[in-house]
């Protein structure tokens, strides 16, 4: 990346950055005035989260994506935030805080210092470091590369035969489209979900706090979720899109629960829209939001509201969360005919929506409910995945829960149908899981890979999280100091996790972060007056050109050798000068990086697509020398990678079809083969 292109890149993202904050902050301001403190910064955060995905998806919608059109967008939406009237409203106060004890100030502390040094040790480790995951380079970057290059939303793409990886819910892959489009490079995109990770922990304490929980316990609550392994490497490490849903999700509840106390339309309203960018974001935010939903009609009725004024705002919730999270529903009708491929919709033996057979469900995608009965591969599998994608969280949130409903009876009585309903929330959402596809994958009866999808119970964890902070509170002291002592050992258990063999960085990062939070808490304490005018001007100044030097720092050392030497076939492709276009075909095995995001090359300048027949939706392979011969014509590529790996087709065909057809080869590893066309 040039300097130039860095400088423009970072001036794009930091003017669309400031004017979708400058909207969401004049916004709630306007609309939402009697919201302060941790409501408002969450206001802002589920505002500004989804107008950074709007000004994406809009000029999408209309084929017309770039950095110019995105810009203009975000302007368009910091002017009309100036515009927005002023509503009137009353200041709702916030809900009473029960006294901190001064042990649980001190046990929230550590737990909160041992997650940040983790993760500024993470950061400094690898921060610089291309991502490899396999989600990432496989399907998500791809799609994103695709969405740049074409400029349109309205698309439909695979890289991987016989699995639907194009029709997913993709408001959070918005989120790293962001953050990968000004600068045509993802040297930044793994820390587009670091704020979300933030998000999710600041929802977790608002809503303990709307419970009644004092203030330490929900932080240390928050330092737990956070430290989860299956968030942390979500968030931090992969820059996966779970981390969104979880923010969104949790600030979705936090409003549902405030407005449970307060009534105020615009608590209903986030509620509505943070729930509708969980439903965009990930398909178990398909079976969690309406869950949720049904929940809160509940505890709303226990509470003595109408079915009339239930049935009411329950329709604005349903509106603002198909605004927010619908379009890609509506993608997946208009190119495939079905908004929730790949899976079929049927209602009492009728068919709504119709897809093909998945076949690599059928093999790979078992589920935990499927071995409800079998102790051995809960023994060998299921419960070591989850100690690995929970840790020490698990069972400290399960307890939290359980000792919640125990003391249900000694909340006020406004609060109980609240509690009862979130623990029901909570464990509805992992039940669900249990009965979700791929959630315990493998093969011969074997579910070895189910670590993999233990993030898809982030949004349950949530409620699951303010919930134990709640029992920490409610409970007999010995108990709720018990629990609270777990919690943090859990927070710190994740933090040791999140940065193994890391431990000079850690002890650095401890130092660094118990330097800042001294430095912050005597700023508090002593509230000096802020500087105004030309001082207040040079700070800002430094602050620009320091974090503009370590950005700088960071591509190049990421794009120095972003990718070399993962495999021979990639270097070629890597190394080529000029765009070239590359054909992915055959299979492969999973033991190295997915070729798709790497073939598009440094600055996503490479057209890439694969080979295949798409049949209602589904990518196959050709399964004819003929068929094939012709598609590879038709696509006029200048290089062939072809896997060479055997999975629910021949090992060699398409290699022995290109030697057939005079390709010649130019690179080989053991699990692709790169090919030059005849012409090329």
């Amino acid at each position: 990346m040039s300097e130039g292109d860095y400088l423009v890149g970072a001036l794009v993202l930091a003017a669309t950055l400031a004017a979708c904050g400058g909207a969401a902050v004049g916004a709630v301001a306007r609309l939402a005035g009697e919201l302060a403190g941790l409501a408002r910064w969450l206001a802002v955060a589920v505002v500004i989260t989804a107008l950074f995905i709007a000004v994406h998806l809009v000029p999408g919608m209309f084929g017309a994506m770039s950095p110019g059109t995105v810009l203009a967008c975000a302007g368009l939406a910091f002017a009309g935030s100036r515009a927005l009237p002023r509503r009137a409203a009353a200041a709702a106060q916030p809900p009473p805080a029960p006294p901190e004890r001064r042990i649980e100030v001190w046990l929230a502390a550590i737990a909160i210092a041992a997650v940040v040094a983790a993760v500024l040790a993470r950061t400094f480790a690898d921060g610089a470091t291309p991502i490899t995951q396999y989600d990432y380079a496989g399907f998500r970057m791809p799609n994103i590369a695709d969405w740049m290059q074409s400029g349109t939303f309205w698309r439909f793409d695979e890289f991987l035969p016989r699995l639907a990886t194009g029709s997913y819910p993709q408001n959070g892959d918005v989120v790293l489209l962001g953050v990968t489009l000004p600068f045509d490079n993802d040297a930044f995109t793994r820390f587009a979900t670091y704020p979300f990770a933030l998000v999710a922990g600041a929802a977790v304490v608002g809503i303990a706090g709307e419970l009644g929980a004092r203030r330490s316990p929900a932080l240390a609550a928050a330092a737990a979720y956070v430290a989860i392994p299956a968030l942390a490497n979500s968030a931090f490490q992969y820059a996966l899109v779970d981390a969104v849903i979880a923010a969104t999700f949790g600030c979705g509840v936090y409003f549902l629960v405030r407005h449970t106390r307060t009534g105020a339309r615009p608590d209903l309203v986030l509620a509505g829209i943070a729930l509708g960018l969980a439903l965009g974001t990930k398909w178990y935010g398909l079976t969690g939001v309406p869950l949720l939903l049904l929940v809160w009609a509940g505890w709303s009725r226990a509470l003595g509201e109408t079915l009339r004024t239930i049935a009411r705002r329950g329709a604005l919730l349903v509106g603002l969360v198909a605004l927010a999270g619908g379009f890609w529903f509506l993608r997946n009708l208009v190119e495939v005919g079905n908004p929730v491929f790949p899976a079929d919709l049927s209602i009492f033996g009728l068919t709504i929506f119709d897809a093909p057979p998945d076949l690599h469900r059928d093999i790979y995608g078992t589920t935990i409910f499927h071995f409800v009965t079998d102790w051995h591969a809960w023994d060998a599998y299921i419960l070591p995945a989850f100690w690995q994608g929970y840790g020490l969280a698990g069972p400290v949130f399960a307890a939290g829960i359980a000792i919640a409903v125990a003391t249900v009876r000694r909340a006020p009585a406004r609060l109980r149908p609240v509690i009862a309903g979130l623990a029901v929330a909570a464990l509805g959402t992992f039940v669900i899981y249990m009965i979700t596809p791929y959630s315990a994958p493998g093969f011969n009866g074997q579910p070895a890979y189910t670590f993999v999808n233990t993030r898809w119970i982030l949004h349950g964890l949530v409620i699951a999280a303010a919930l134990c902070a709640y029992a920490v509170s409610a409970a007999p002291r010995p108990v709720g100091l018990a629990l609270l002592v777990a919690a943090v050992a859990a927070a710190i258990q994740g933090a040791v996790r999140l940065a193994p063999g890391f431990g000079g960085a850690v002890a650095a990062a401890l130092v660094l972060t118990a330097a800042l939070g001294g430095l912050v808490w005597l700023v508090l304490r002593r509230r000096p007056a802020m500087p105004r005018g030309r001082p207040a001007l040079a700070v800002a100044a430094l602050v620009v050109v320091a974090v503009l030097a370590a950005g700088w720092a960071v591509q190049r050392r990421f794009n120095d050798d972003r990718y070399a030497g993962l495999d021979p076939t990639l270097d070629y492709v890597l190394a080529q000068p000029d765009p070239v276009d590359v054909g992915l075909t055959g299979f492969w095995t999973t033991a190295g990086i997915e070729p798709a995001w790497p073939l598009y090359g440094k600055q996503v300048s490479n057209h890439v697509e694969y080979v295949g027949d798409l049949v209602d939706g589904q990518l196959r392979p050709w399964p004819t020398r003929a068929e094939w011969t012709a598609a590879v014509e038709r696509g006029g590529y200048d290089l062939l990678l072809v896997g060479r790996a055997p999975h629910l087709t021949d090992d060699s065909t398409e290699d022995l079809w290109a030697r057939e057809d005079g390709y010649e080869r130019l690179a080989q590893s053991d699990r692709f083969t790169l090919y030059r066309a005849p012409n090329g």
